[in-house]
Parts: C-alpha cells; structure tokens; sequence
C-alpha cells in the first residue's frame, strides 16, 4: 500500500517540472496499490482552481487533468477512508 500526496498527481497532470520521474513511479505501481483519501480528490480540485486563477494553466487544461485524475481515479486508485480515529 502506497498513499500518494495530492501534489504528484498535480505535478503528473499538470506538467510541471517534477512530472515525469513521478508519472514514471507511479507507473510502475500496481492498479490498485496506490491510495488516496477523499481529501485528495477536494485539494487536487483546488489546486487547478489556484493554477487557473494564477494564470499557470488555462480552462481548457484545468478541464483536461479534471477528466485525467478522475479516469485514474476511478480506474487505478483506491480511497481511504478518513474518520476521526485517523
């Protein structure tokens, strides 16, 4: 089990510098192997929402990674479930 951090995908689908050794790690990875949490899917969300309101990305490639993570998410990633216990 691996818990991945919201800022890869970010980096992966965003093409920011750091993308392709993280595409490529994540890669490497198993479907179903990697994890995130429901907060993951909210903060990616928020951070195209930061990107295009700083101008690093445009409607047309916030809607592009939108489509992307959500592919990714409902093909290749598990969710964790977050309560008060964690």
């Amino acid at each position: 089990m691996v818990y991945v951090d919201t800022s890869v995908f970010v980096s992966i689908l965003t093409n920011e510098s750091a993308a392709a050794p993280a595409a490529q790690w994540l890669g490497q990875e198993k479907p179903g192997s990697v994890f995130i949490s429901g907060w993951t899917i909210a903060e990616f969300s928020s951070a195209l929402s930061l990107k295009l309101r700083t101008r690093q990305i445009n409607h047309s490639q916030r809607q592009v990674a939108m489509t992307a993570f959500q592919r990714l998410v409902a093909q290749s990633l598990s969710i964790v479930t977050i309560d008060a216990q964690h």
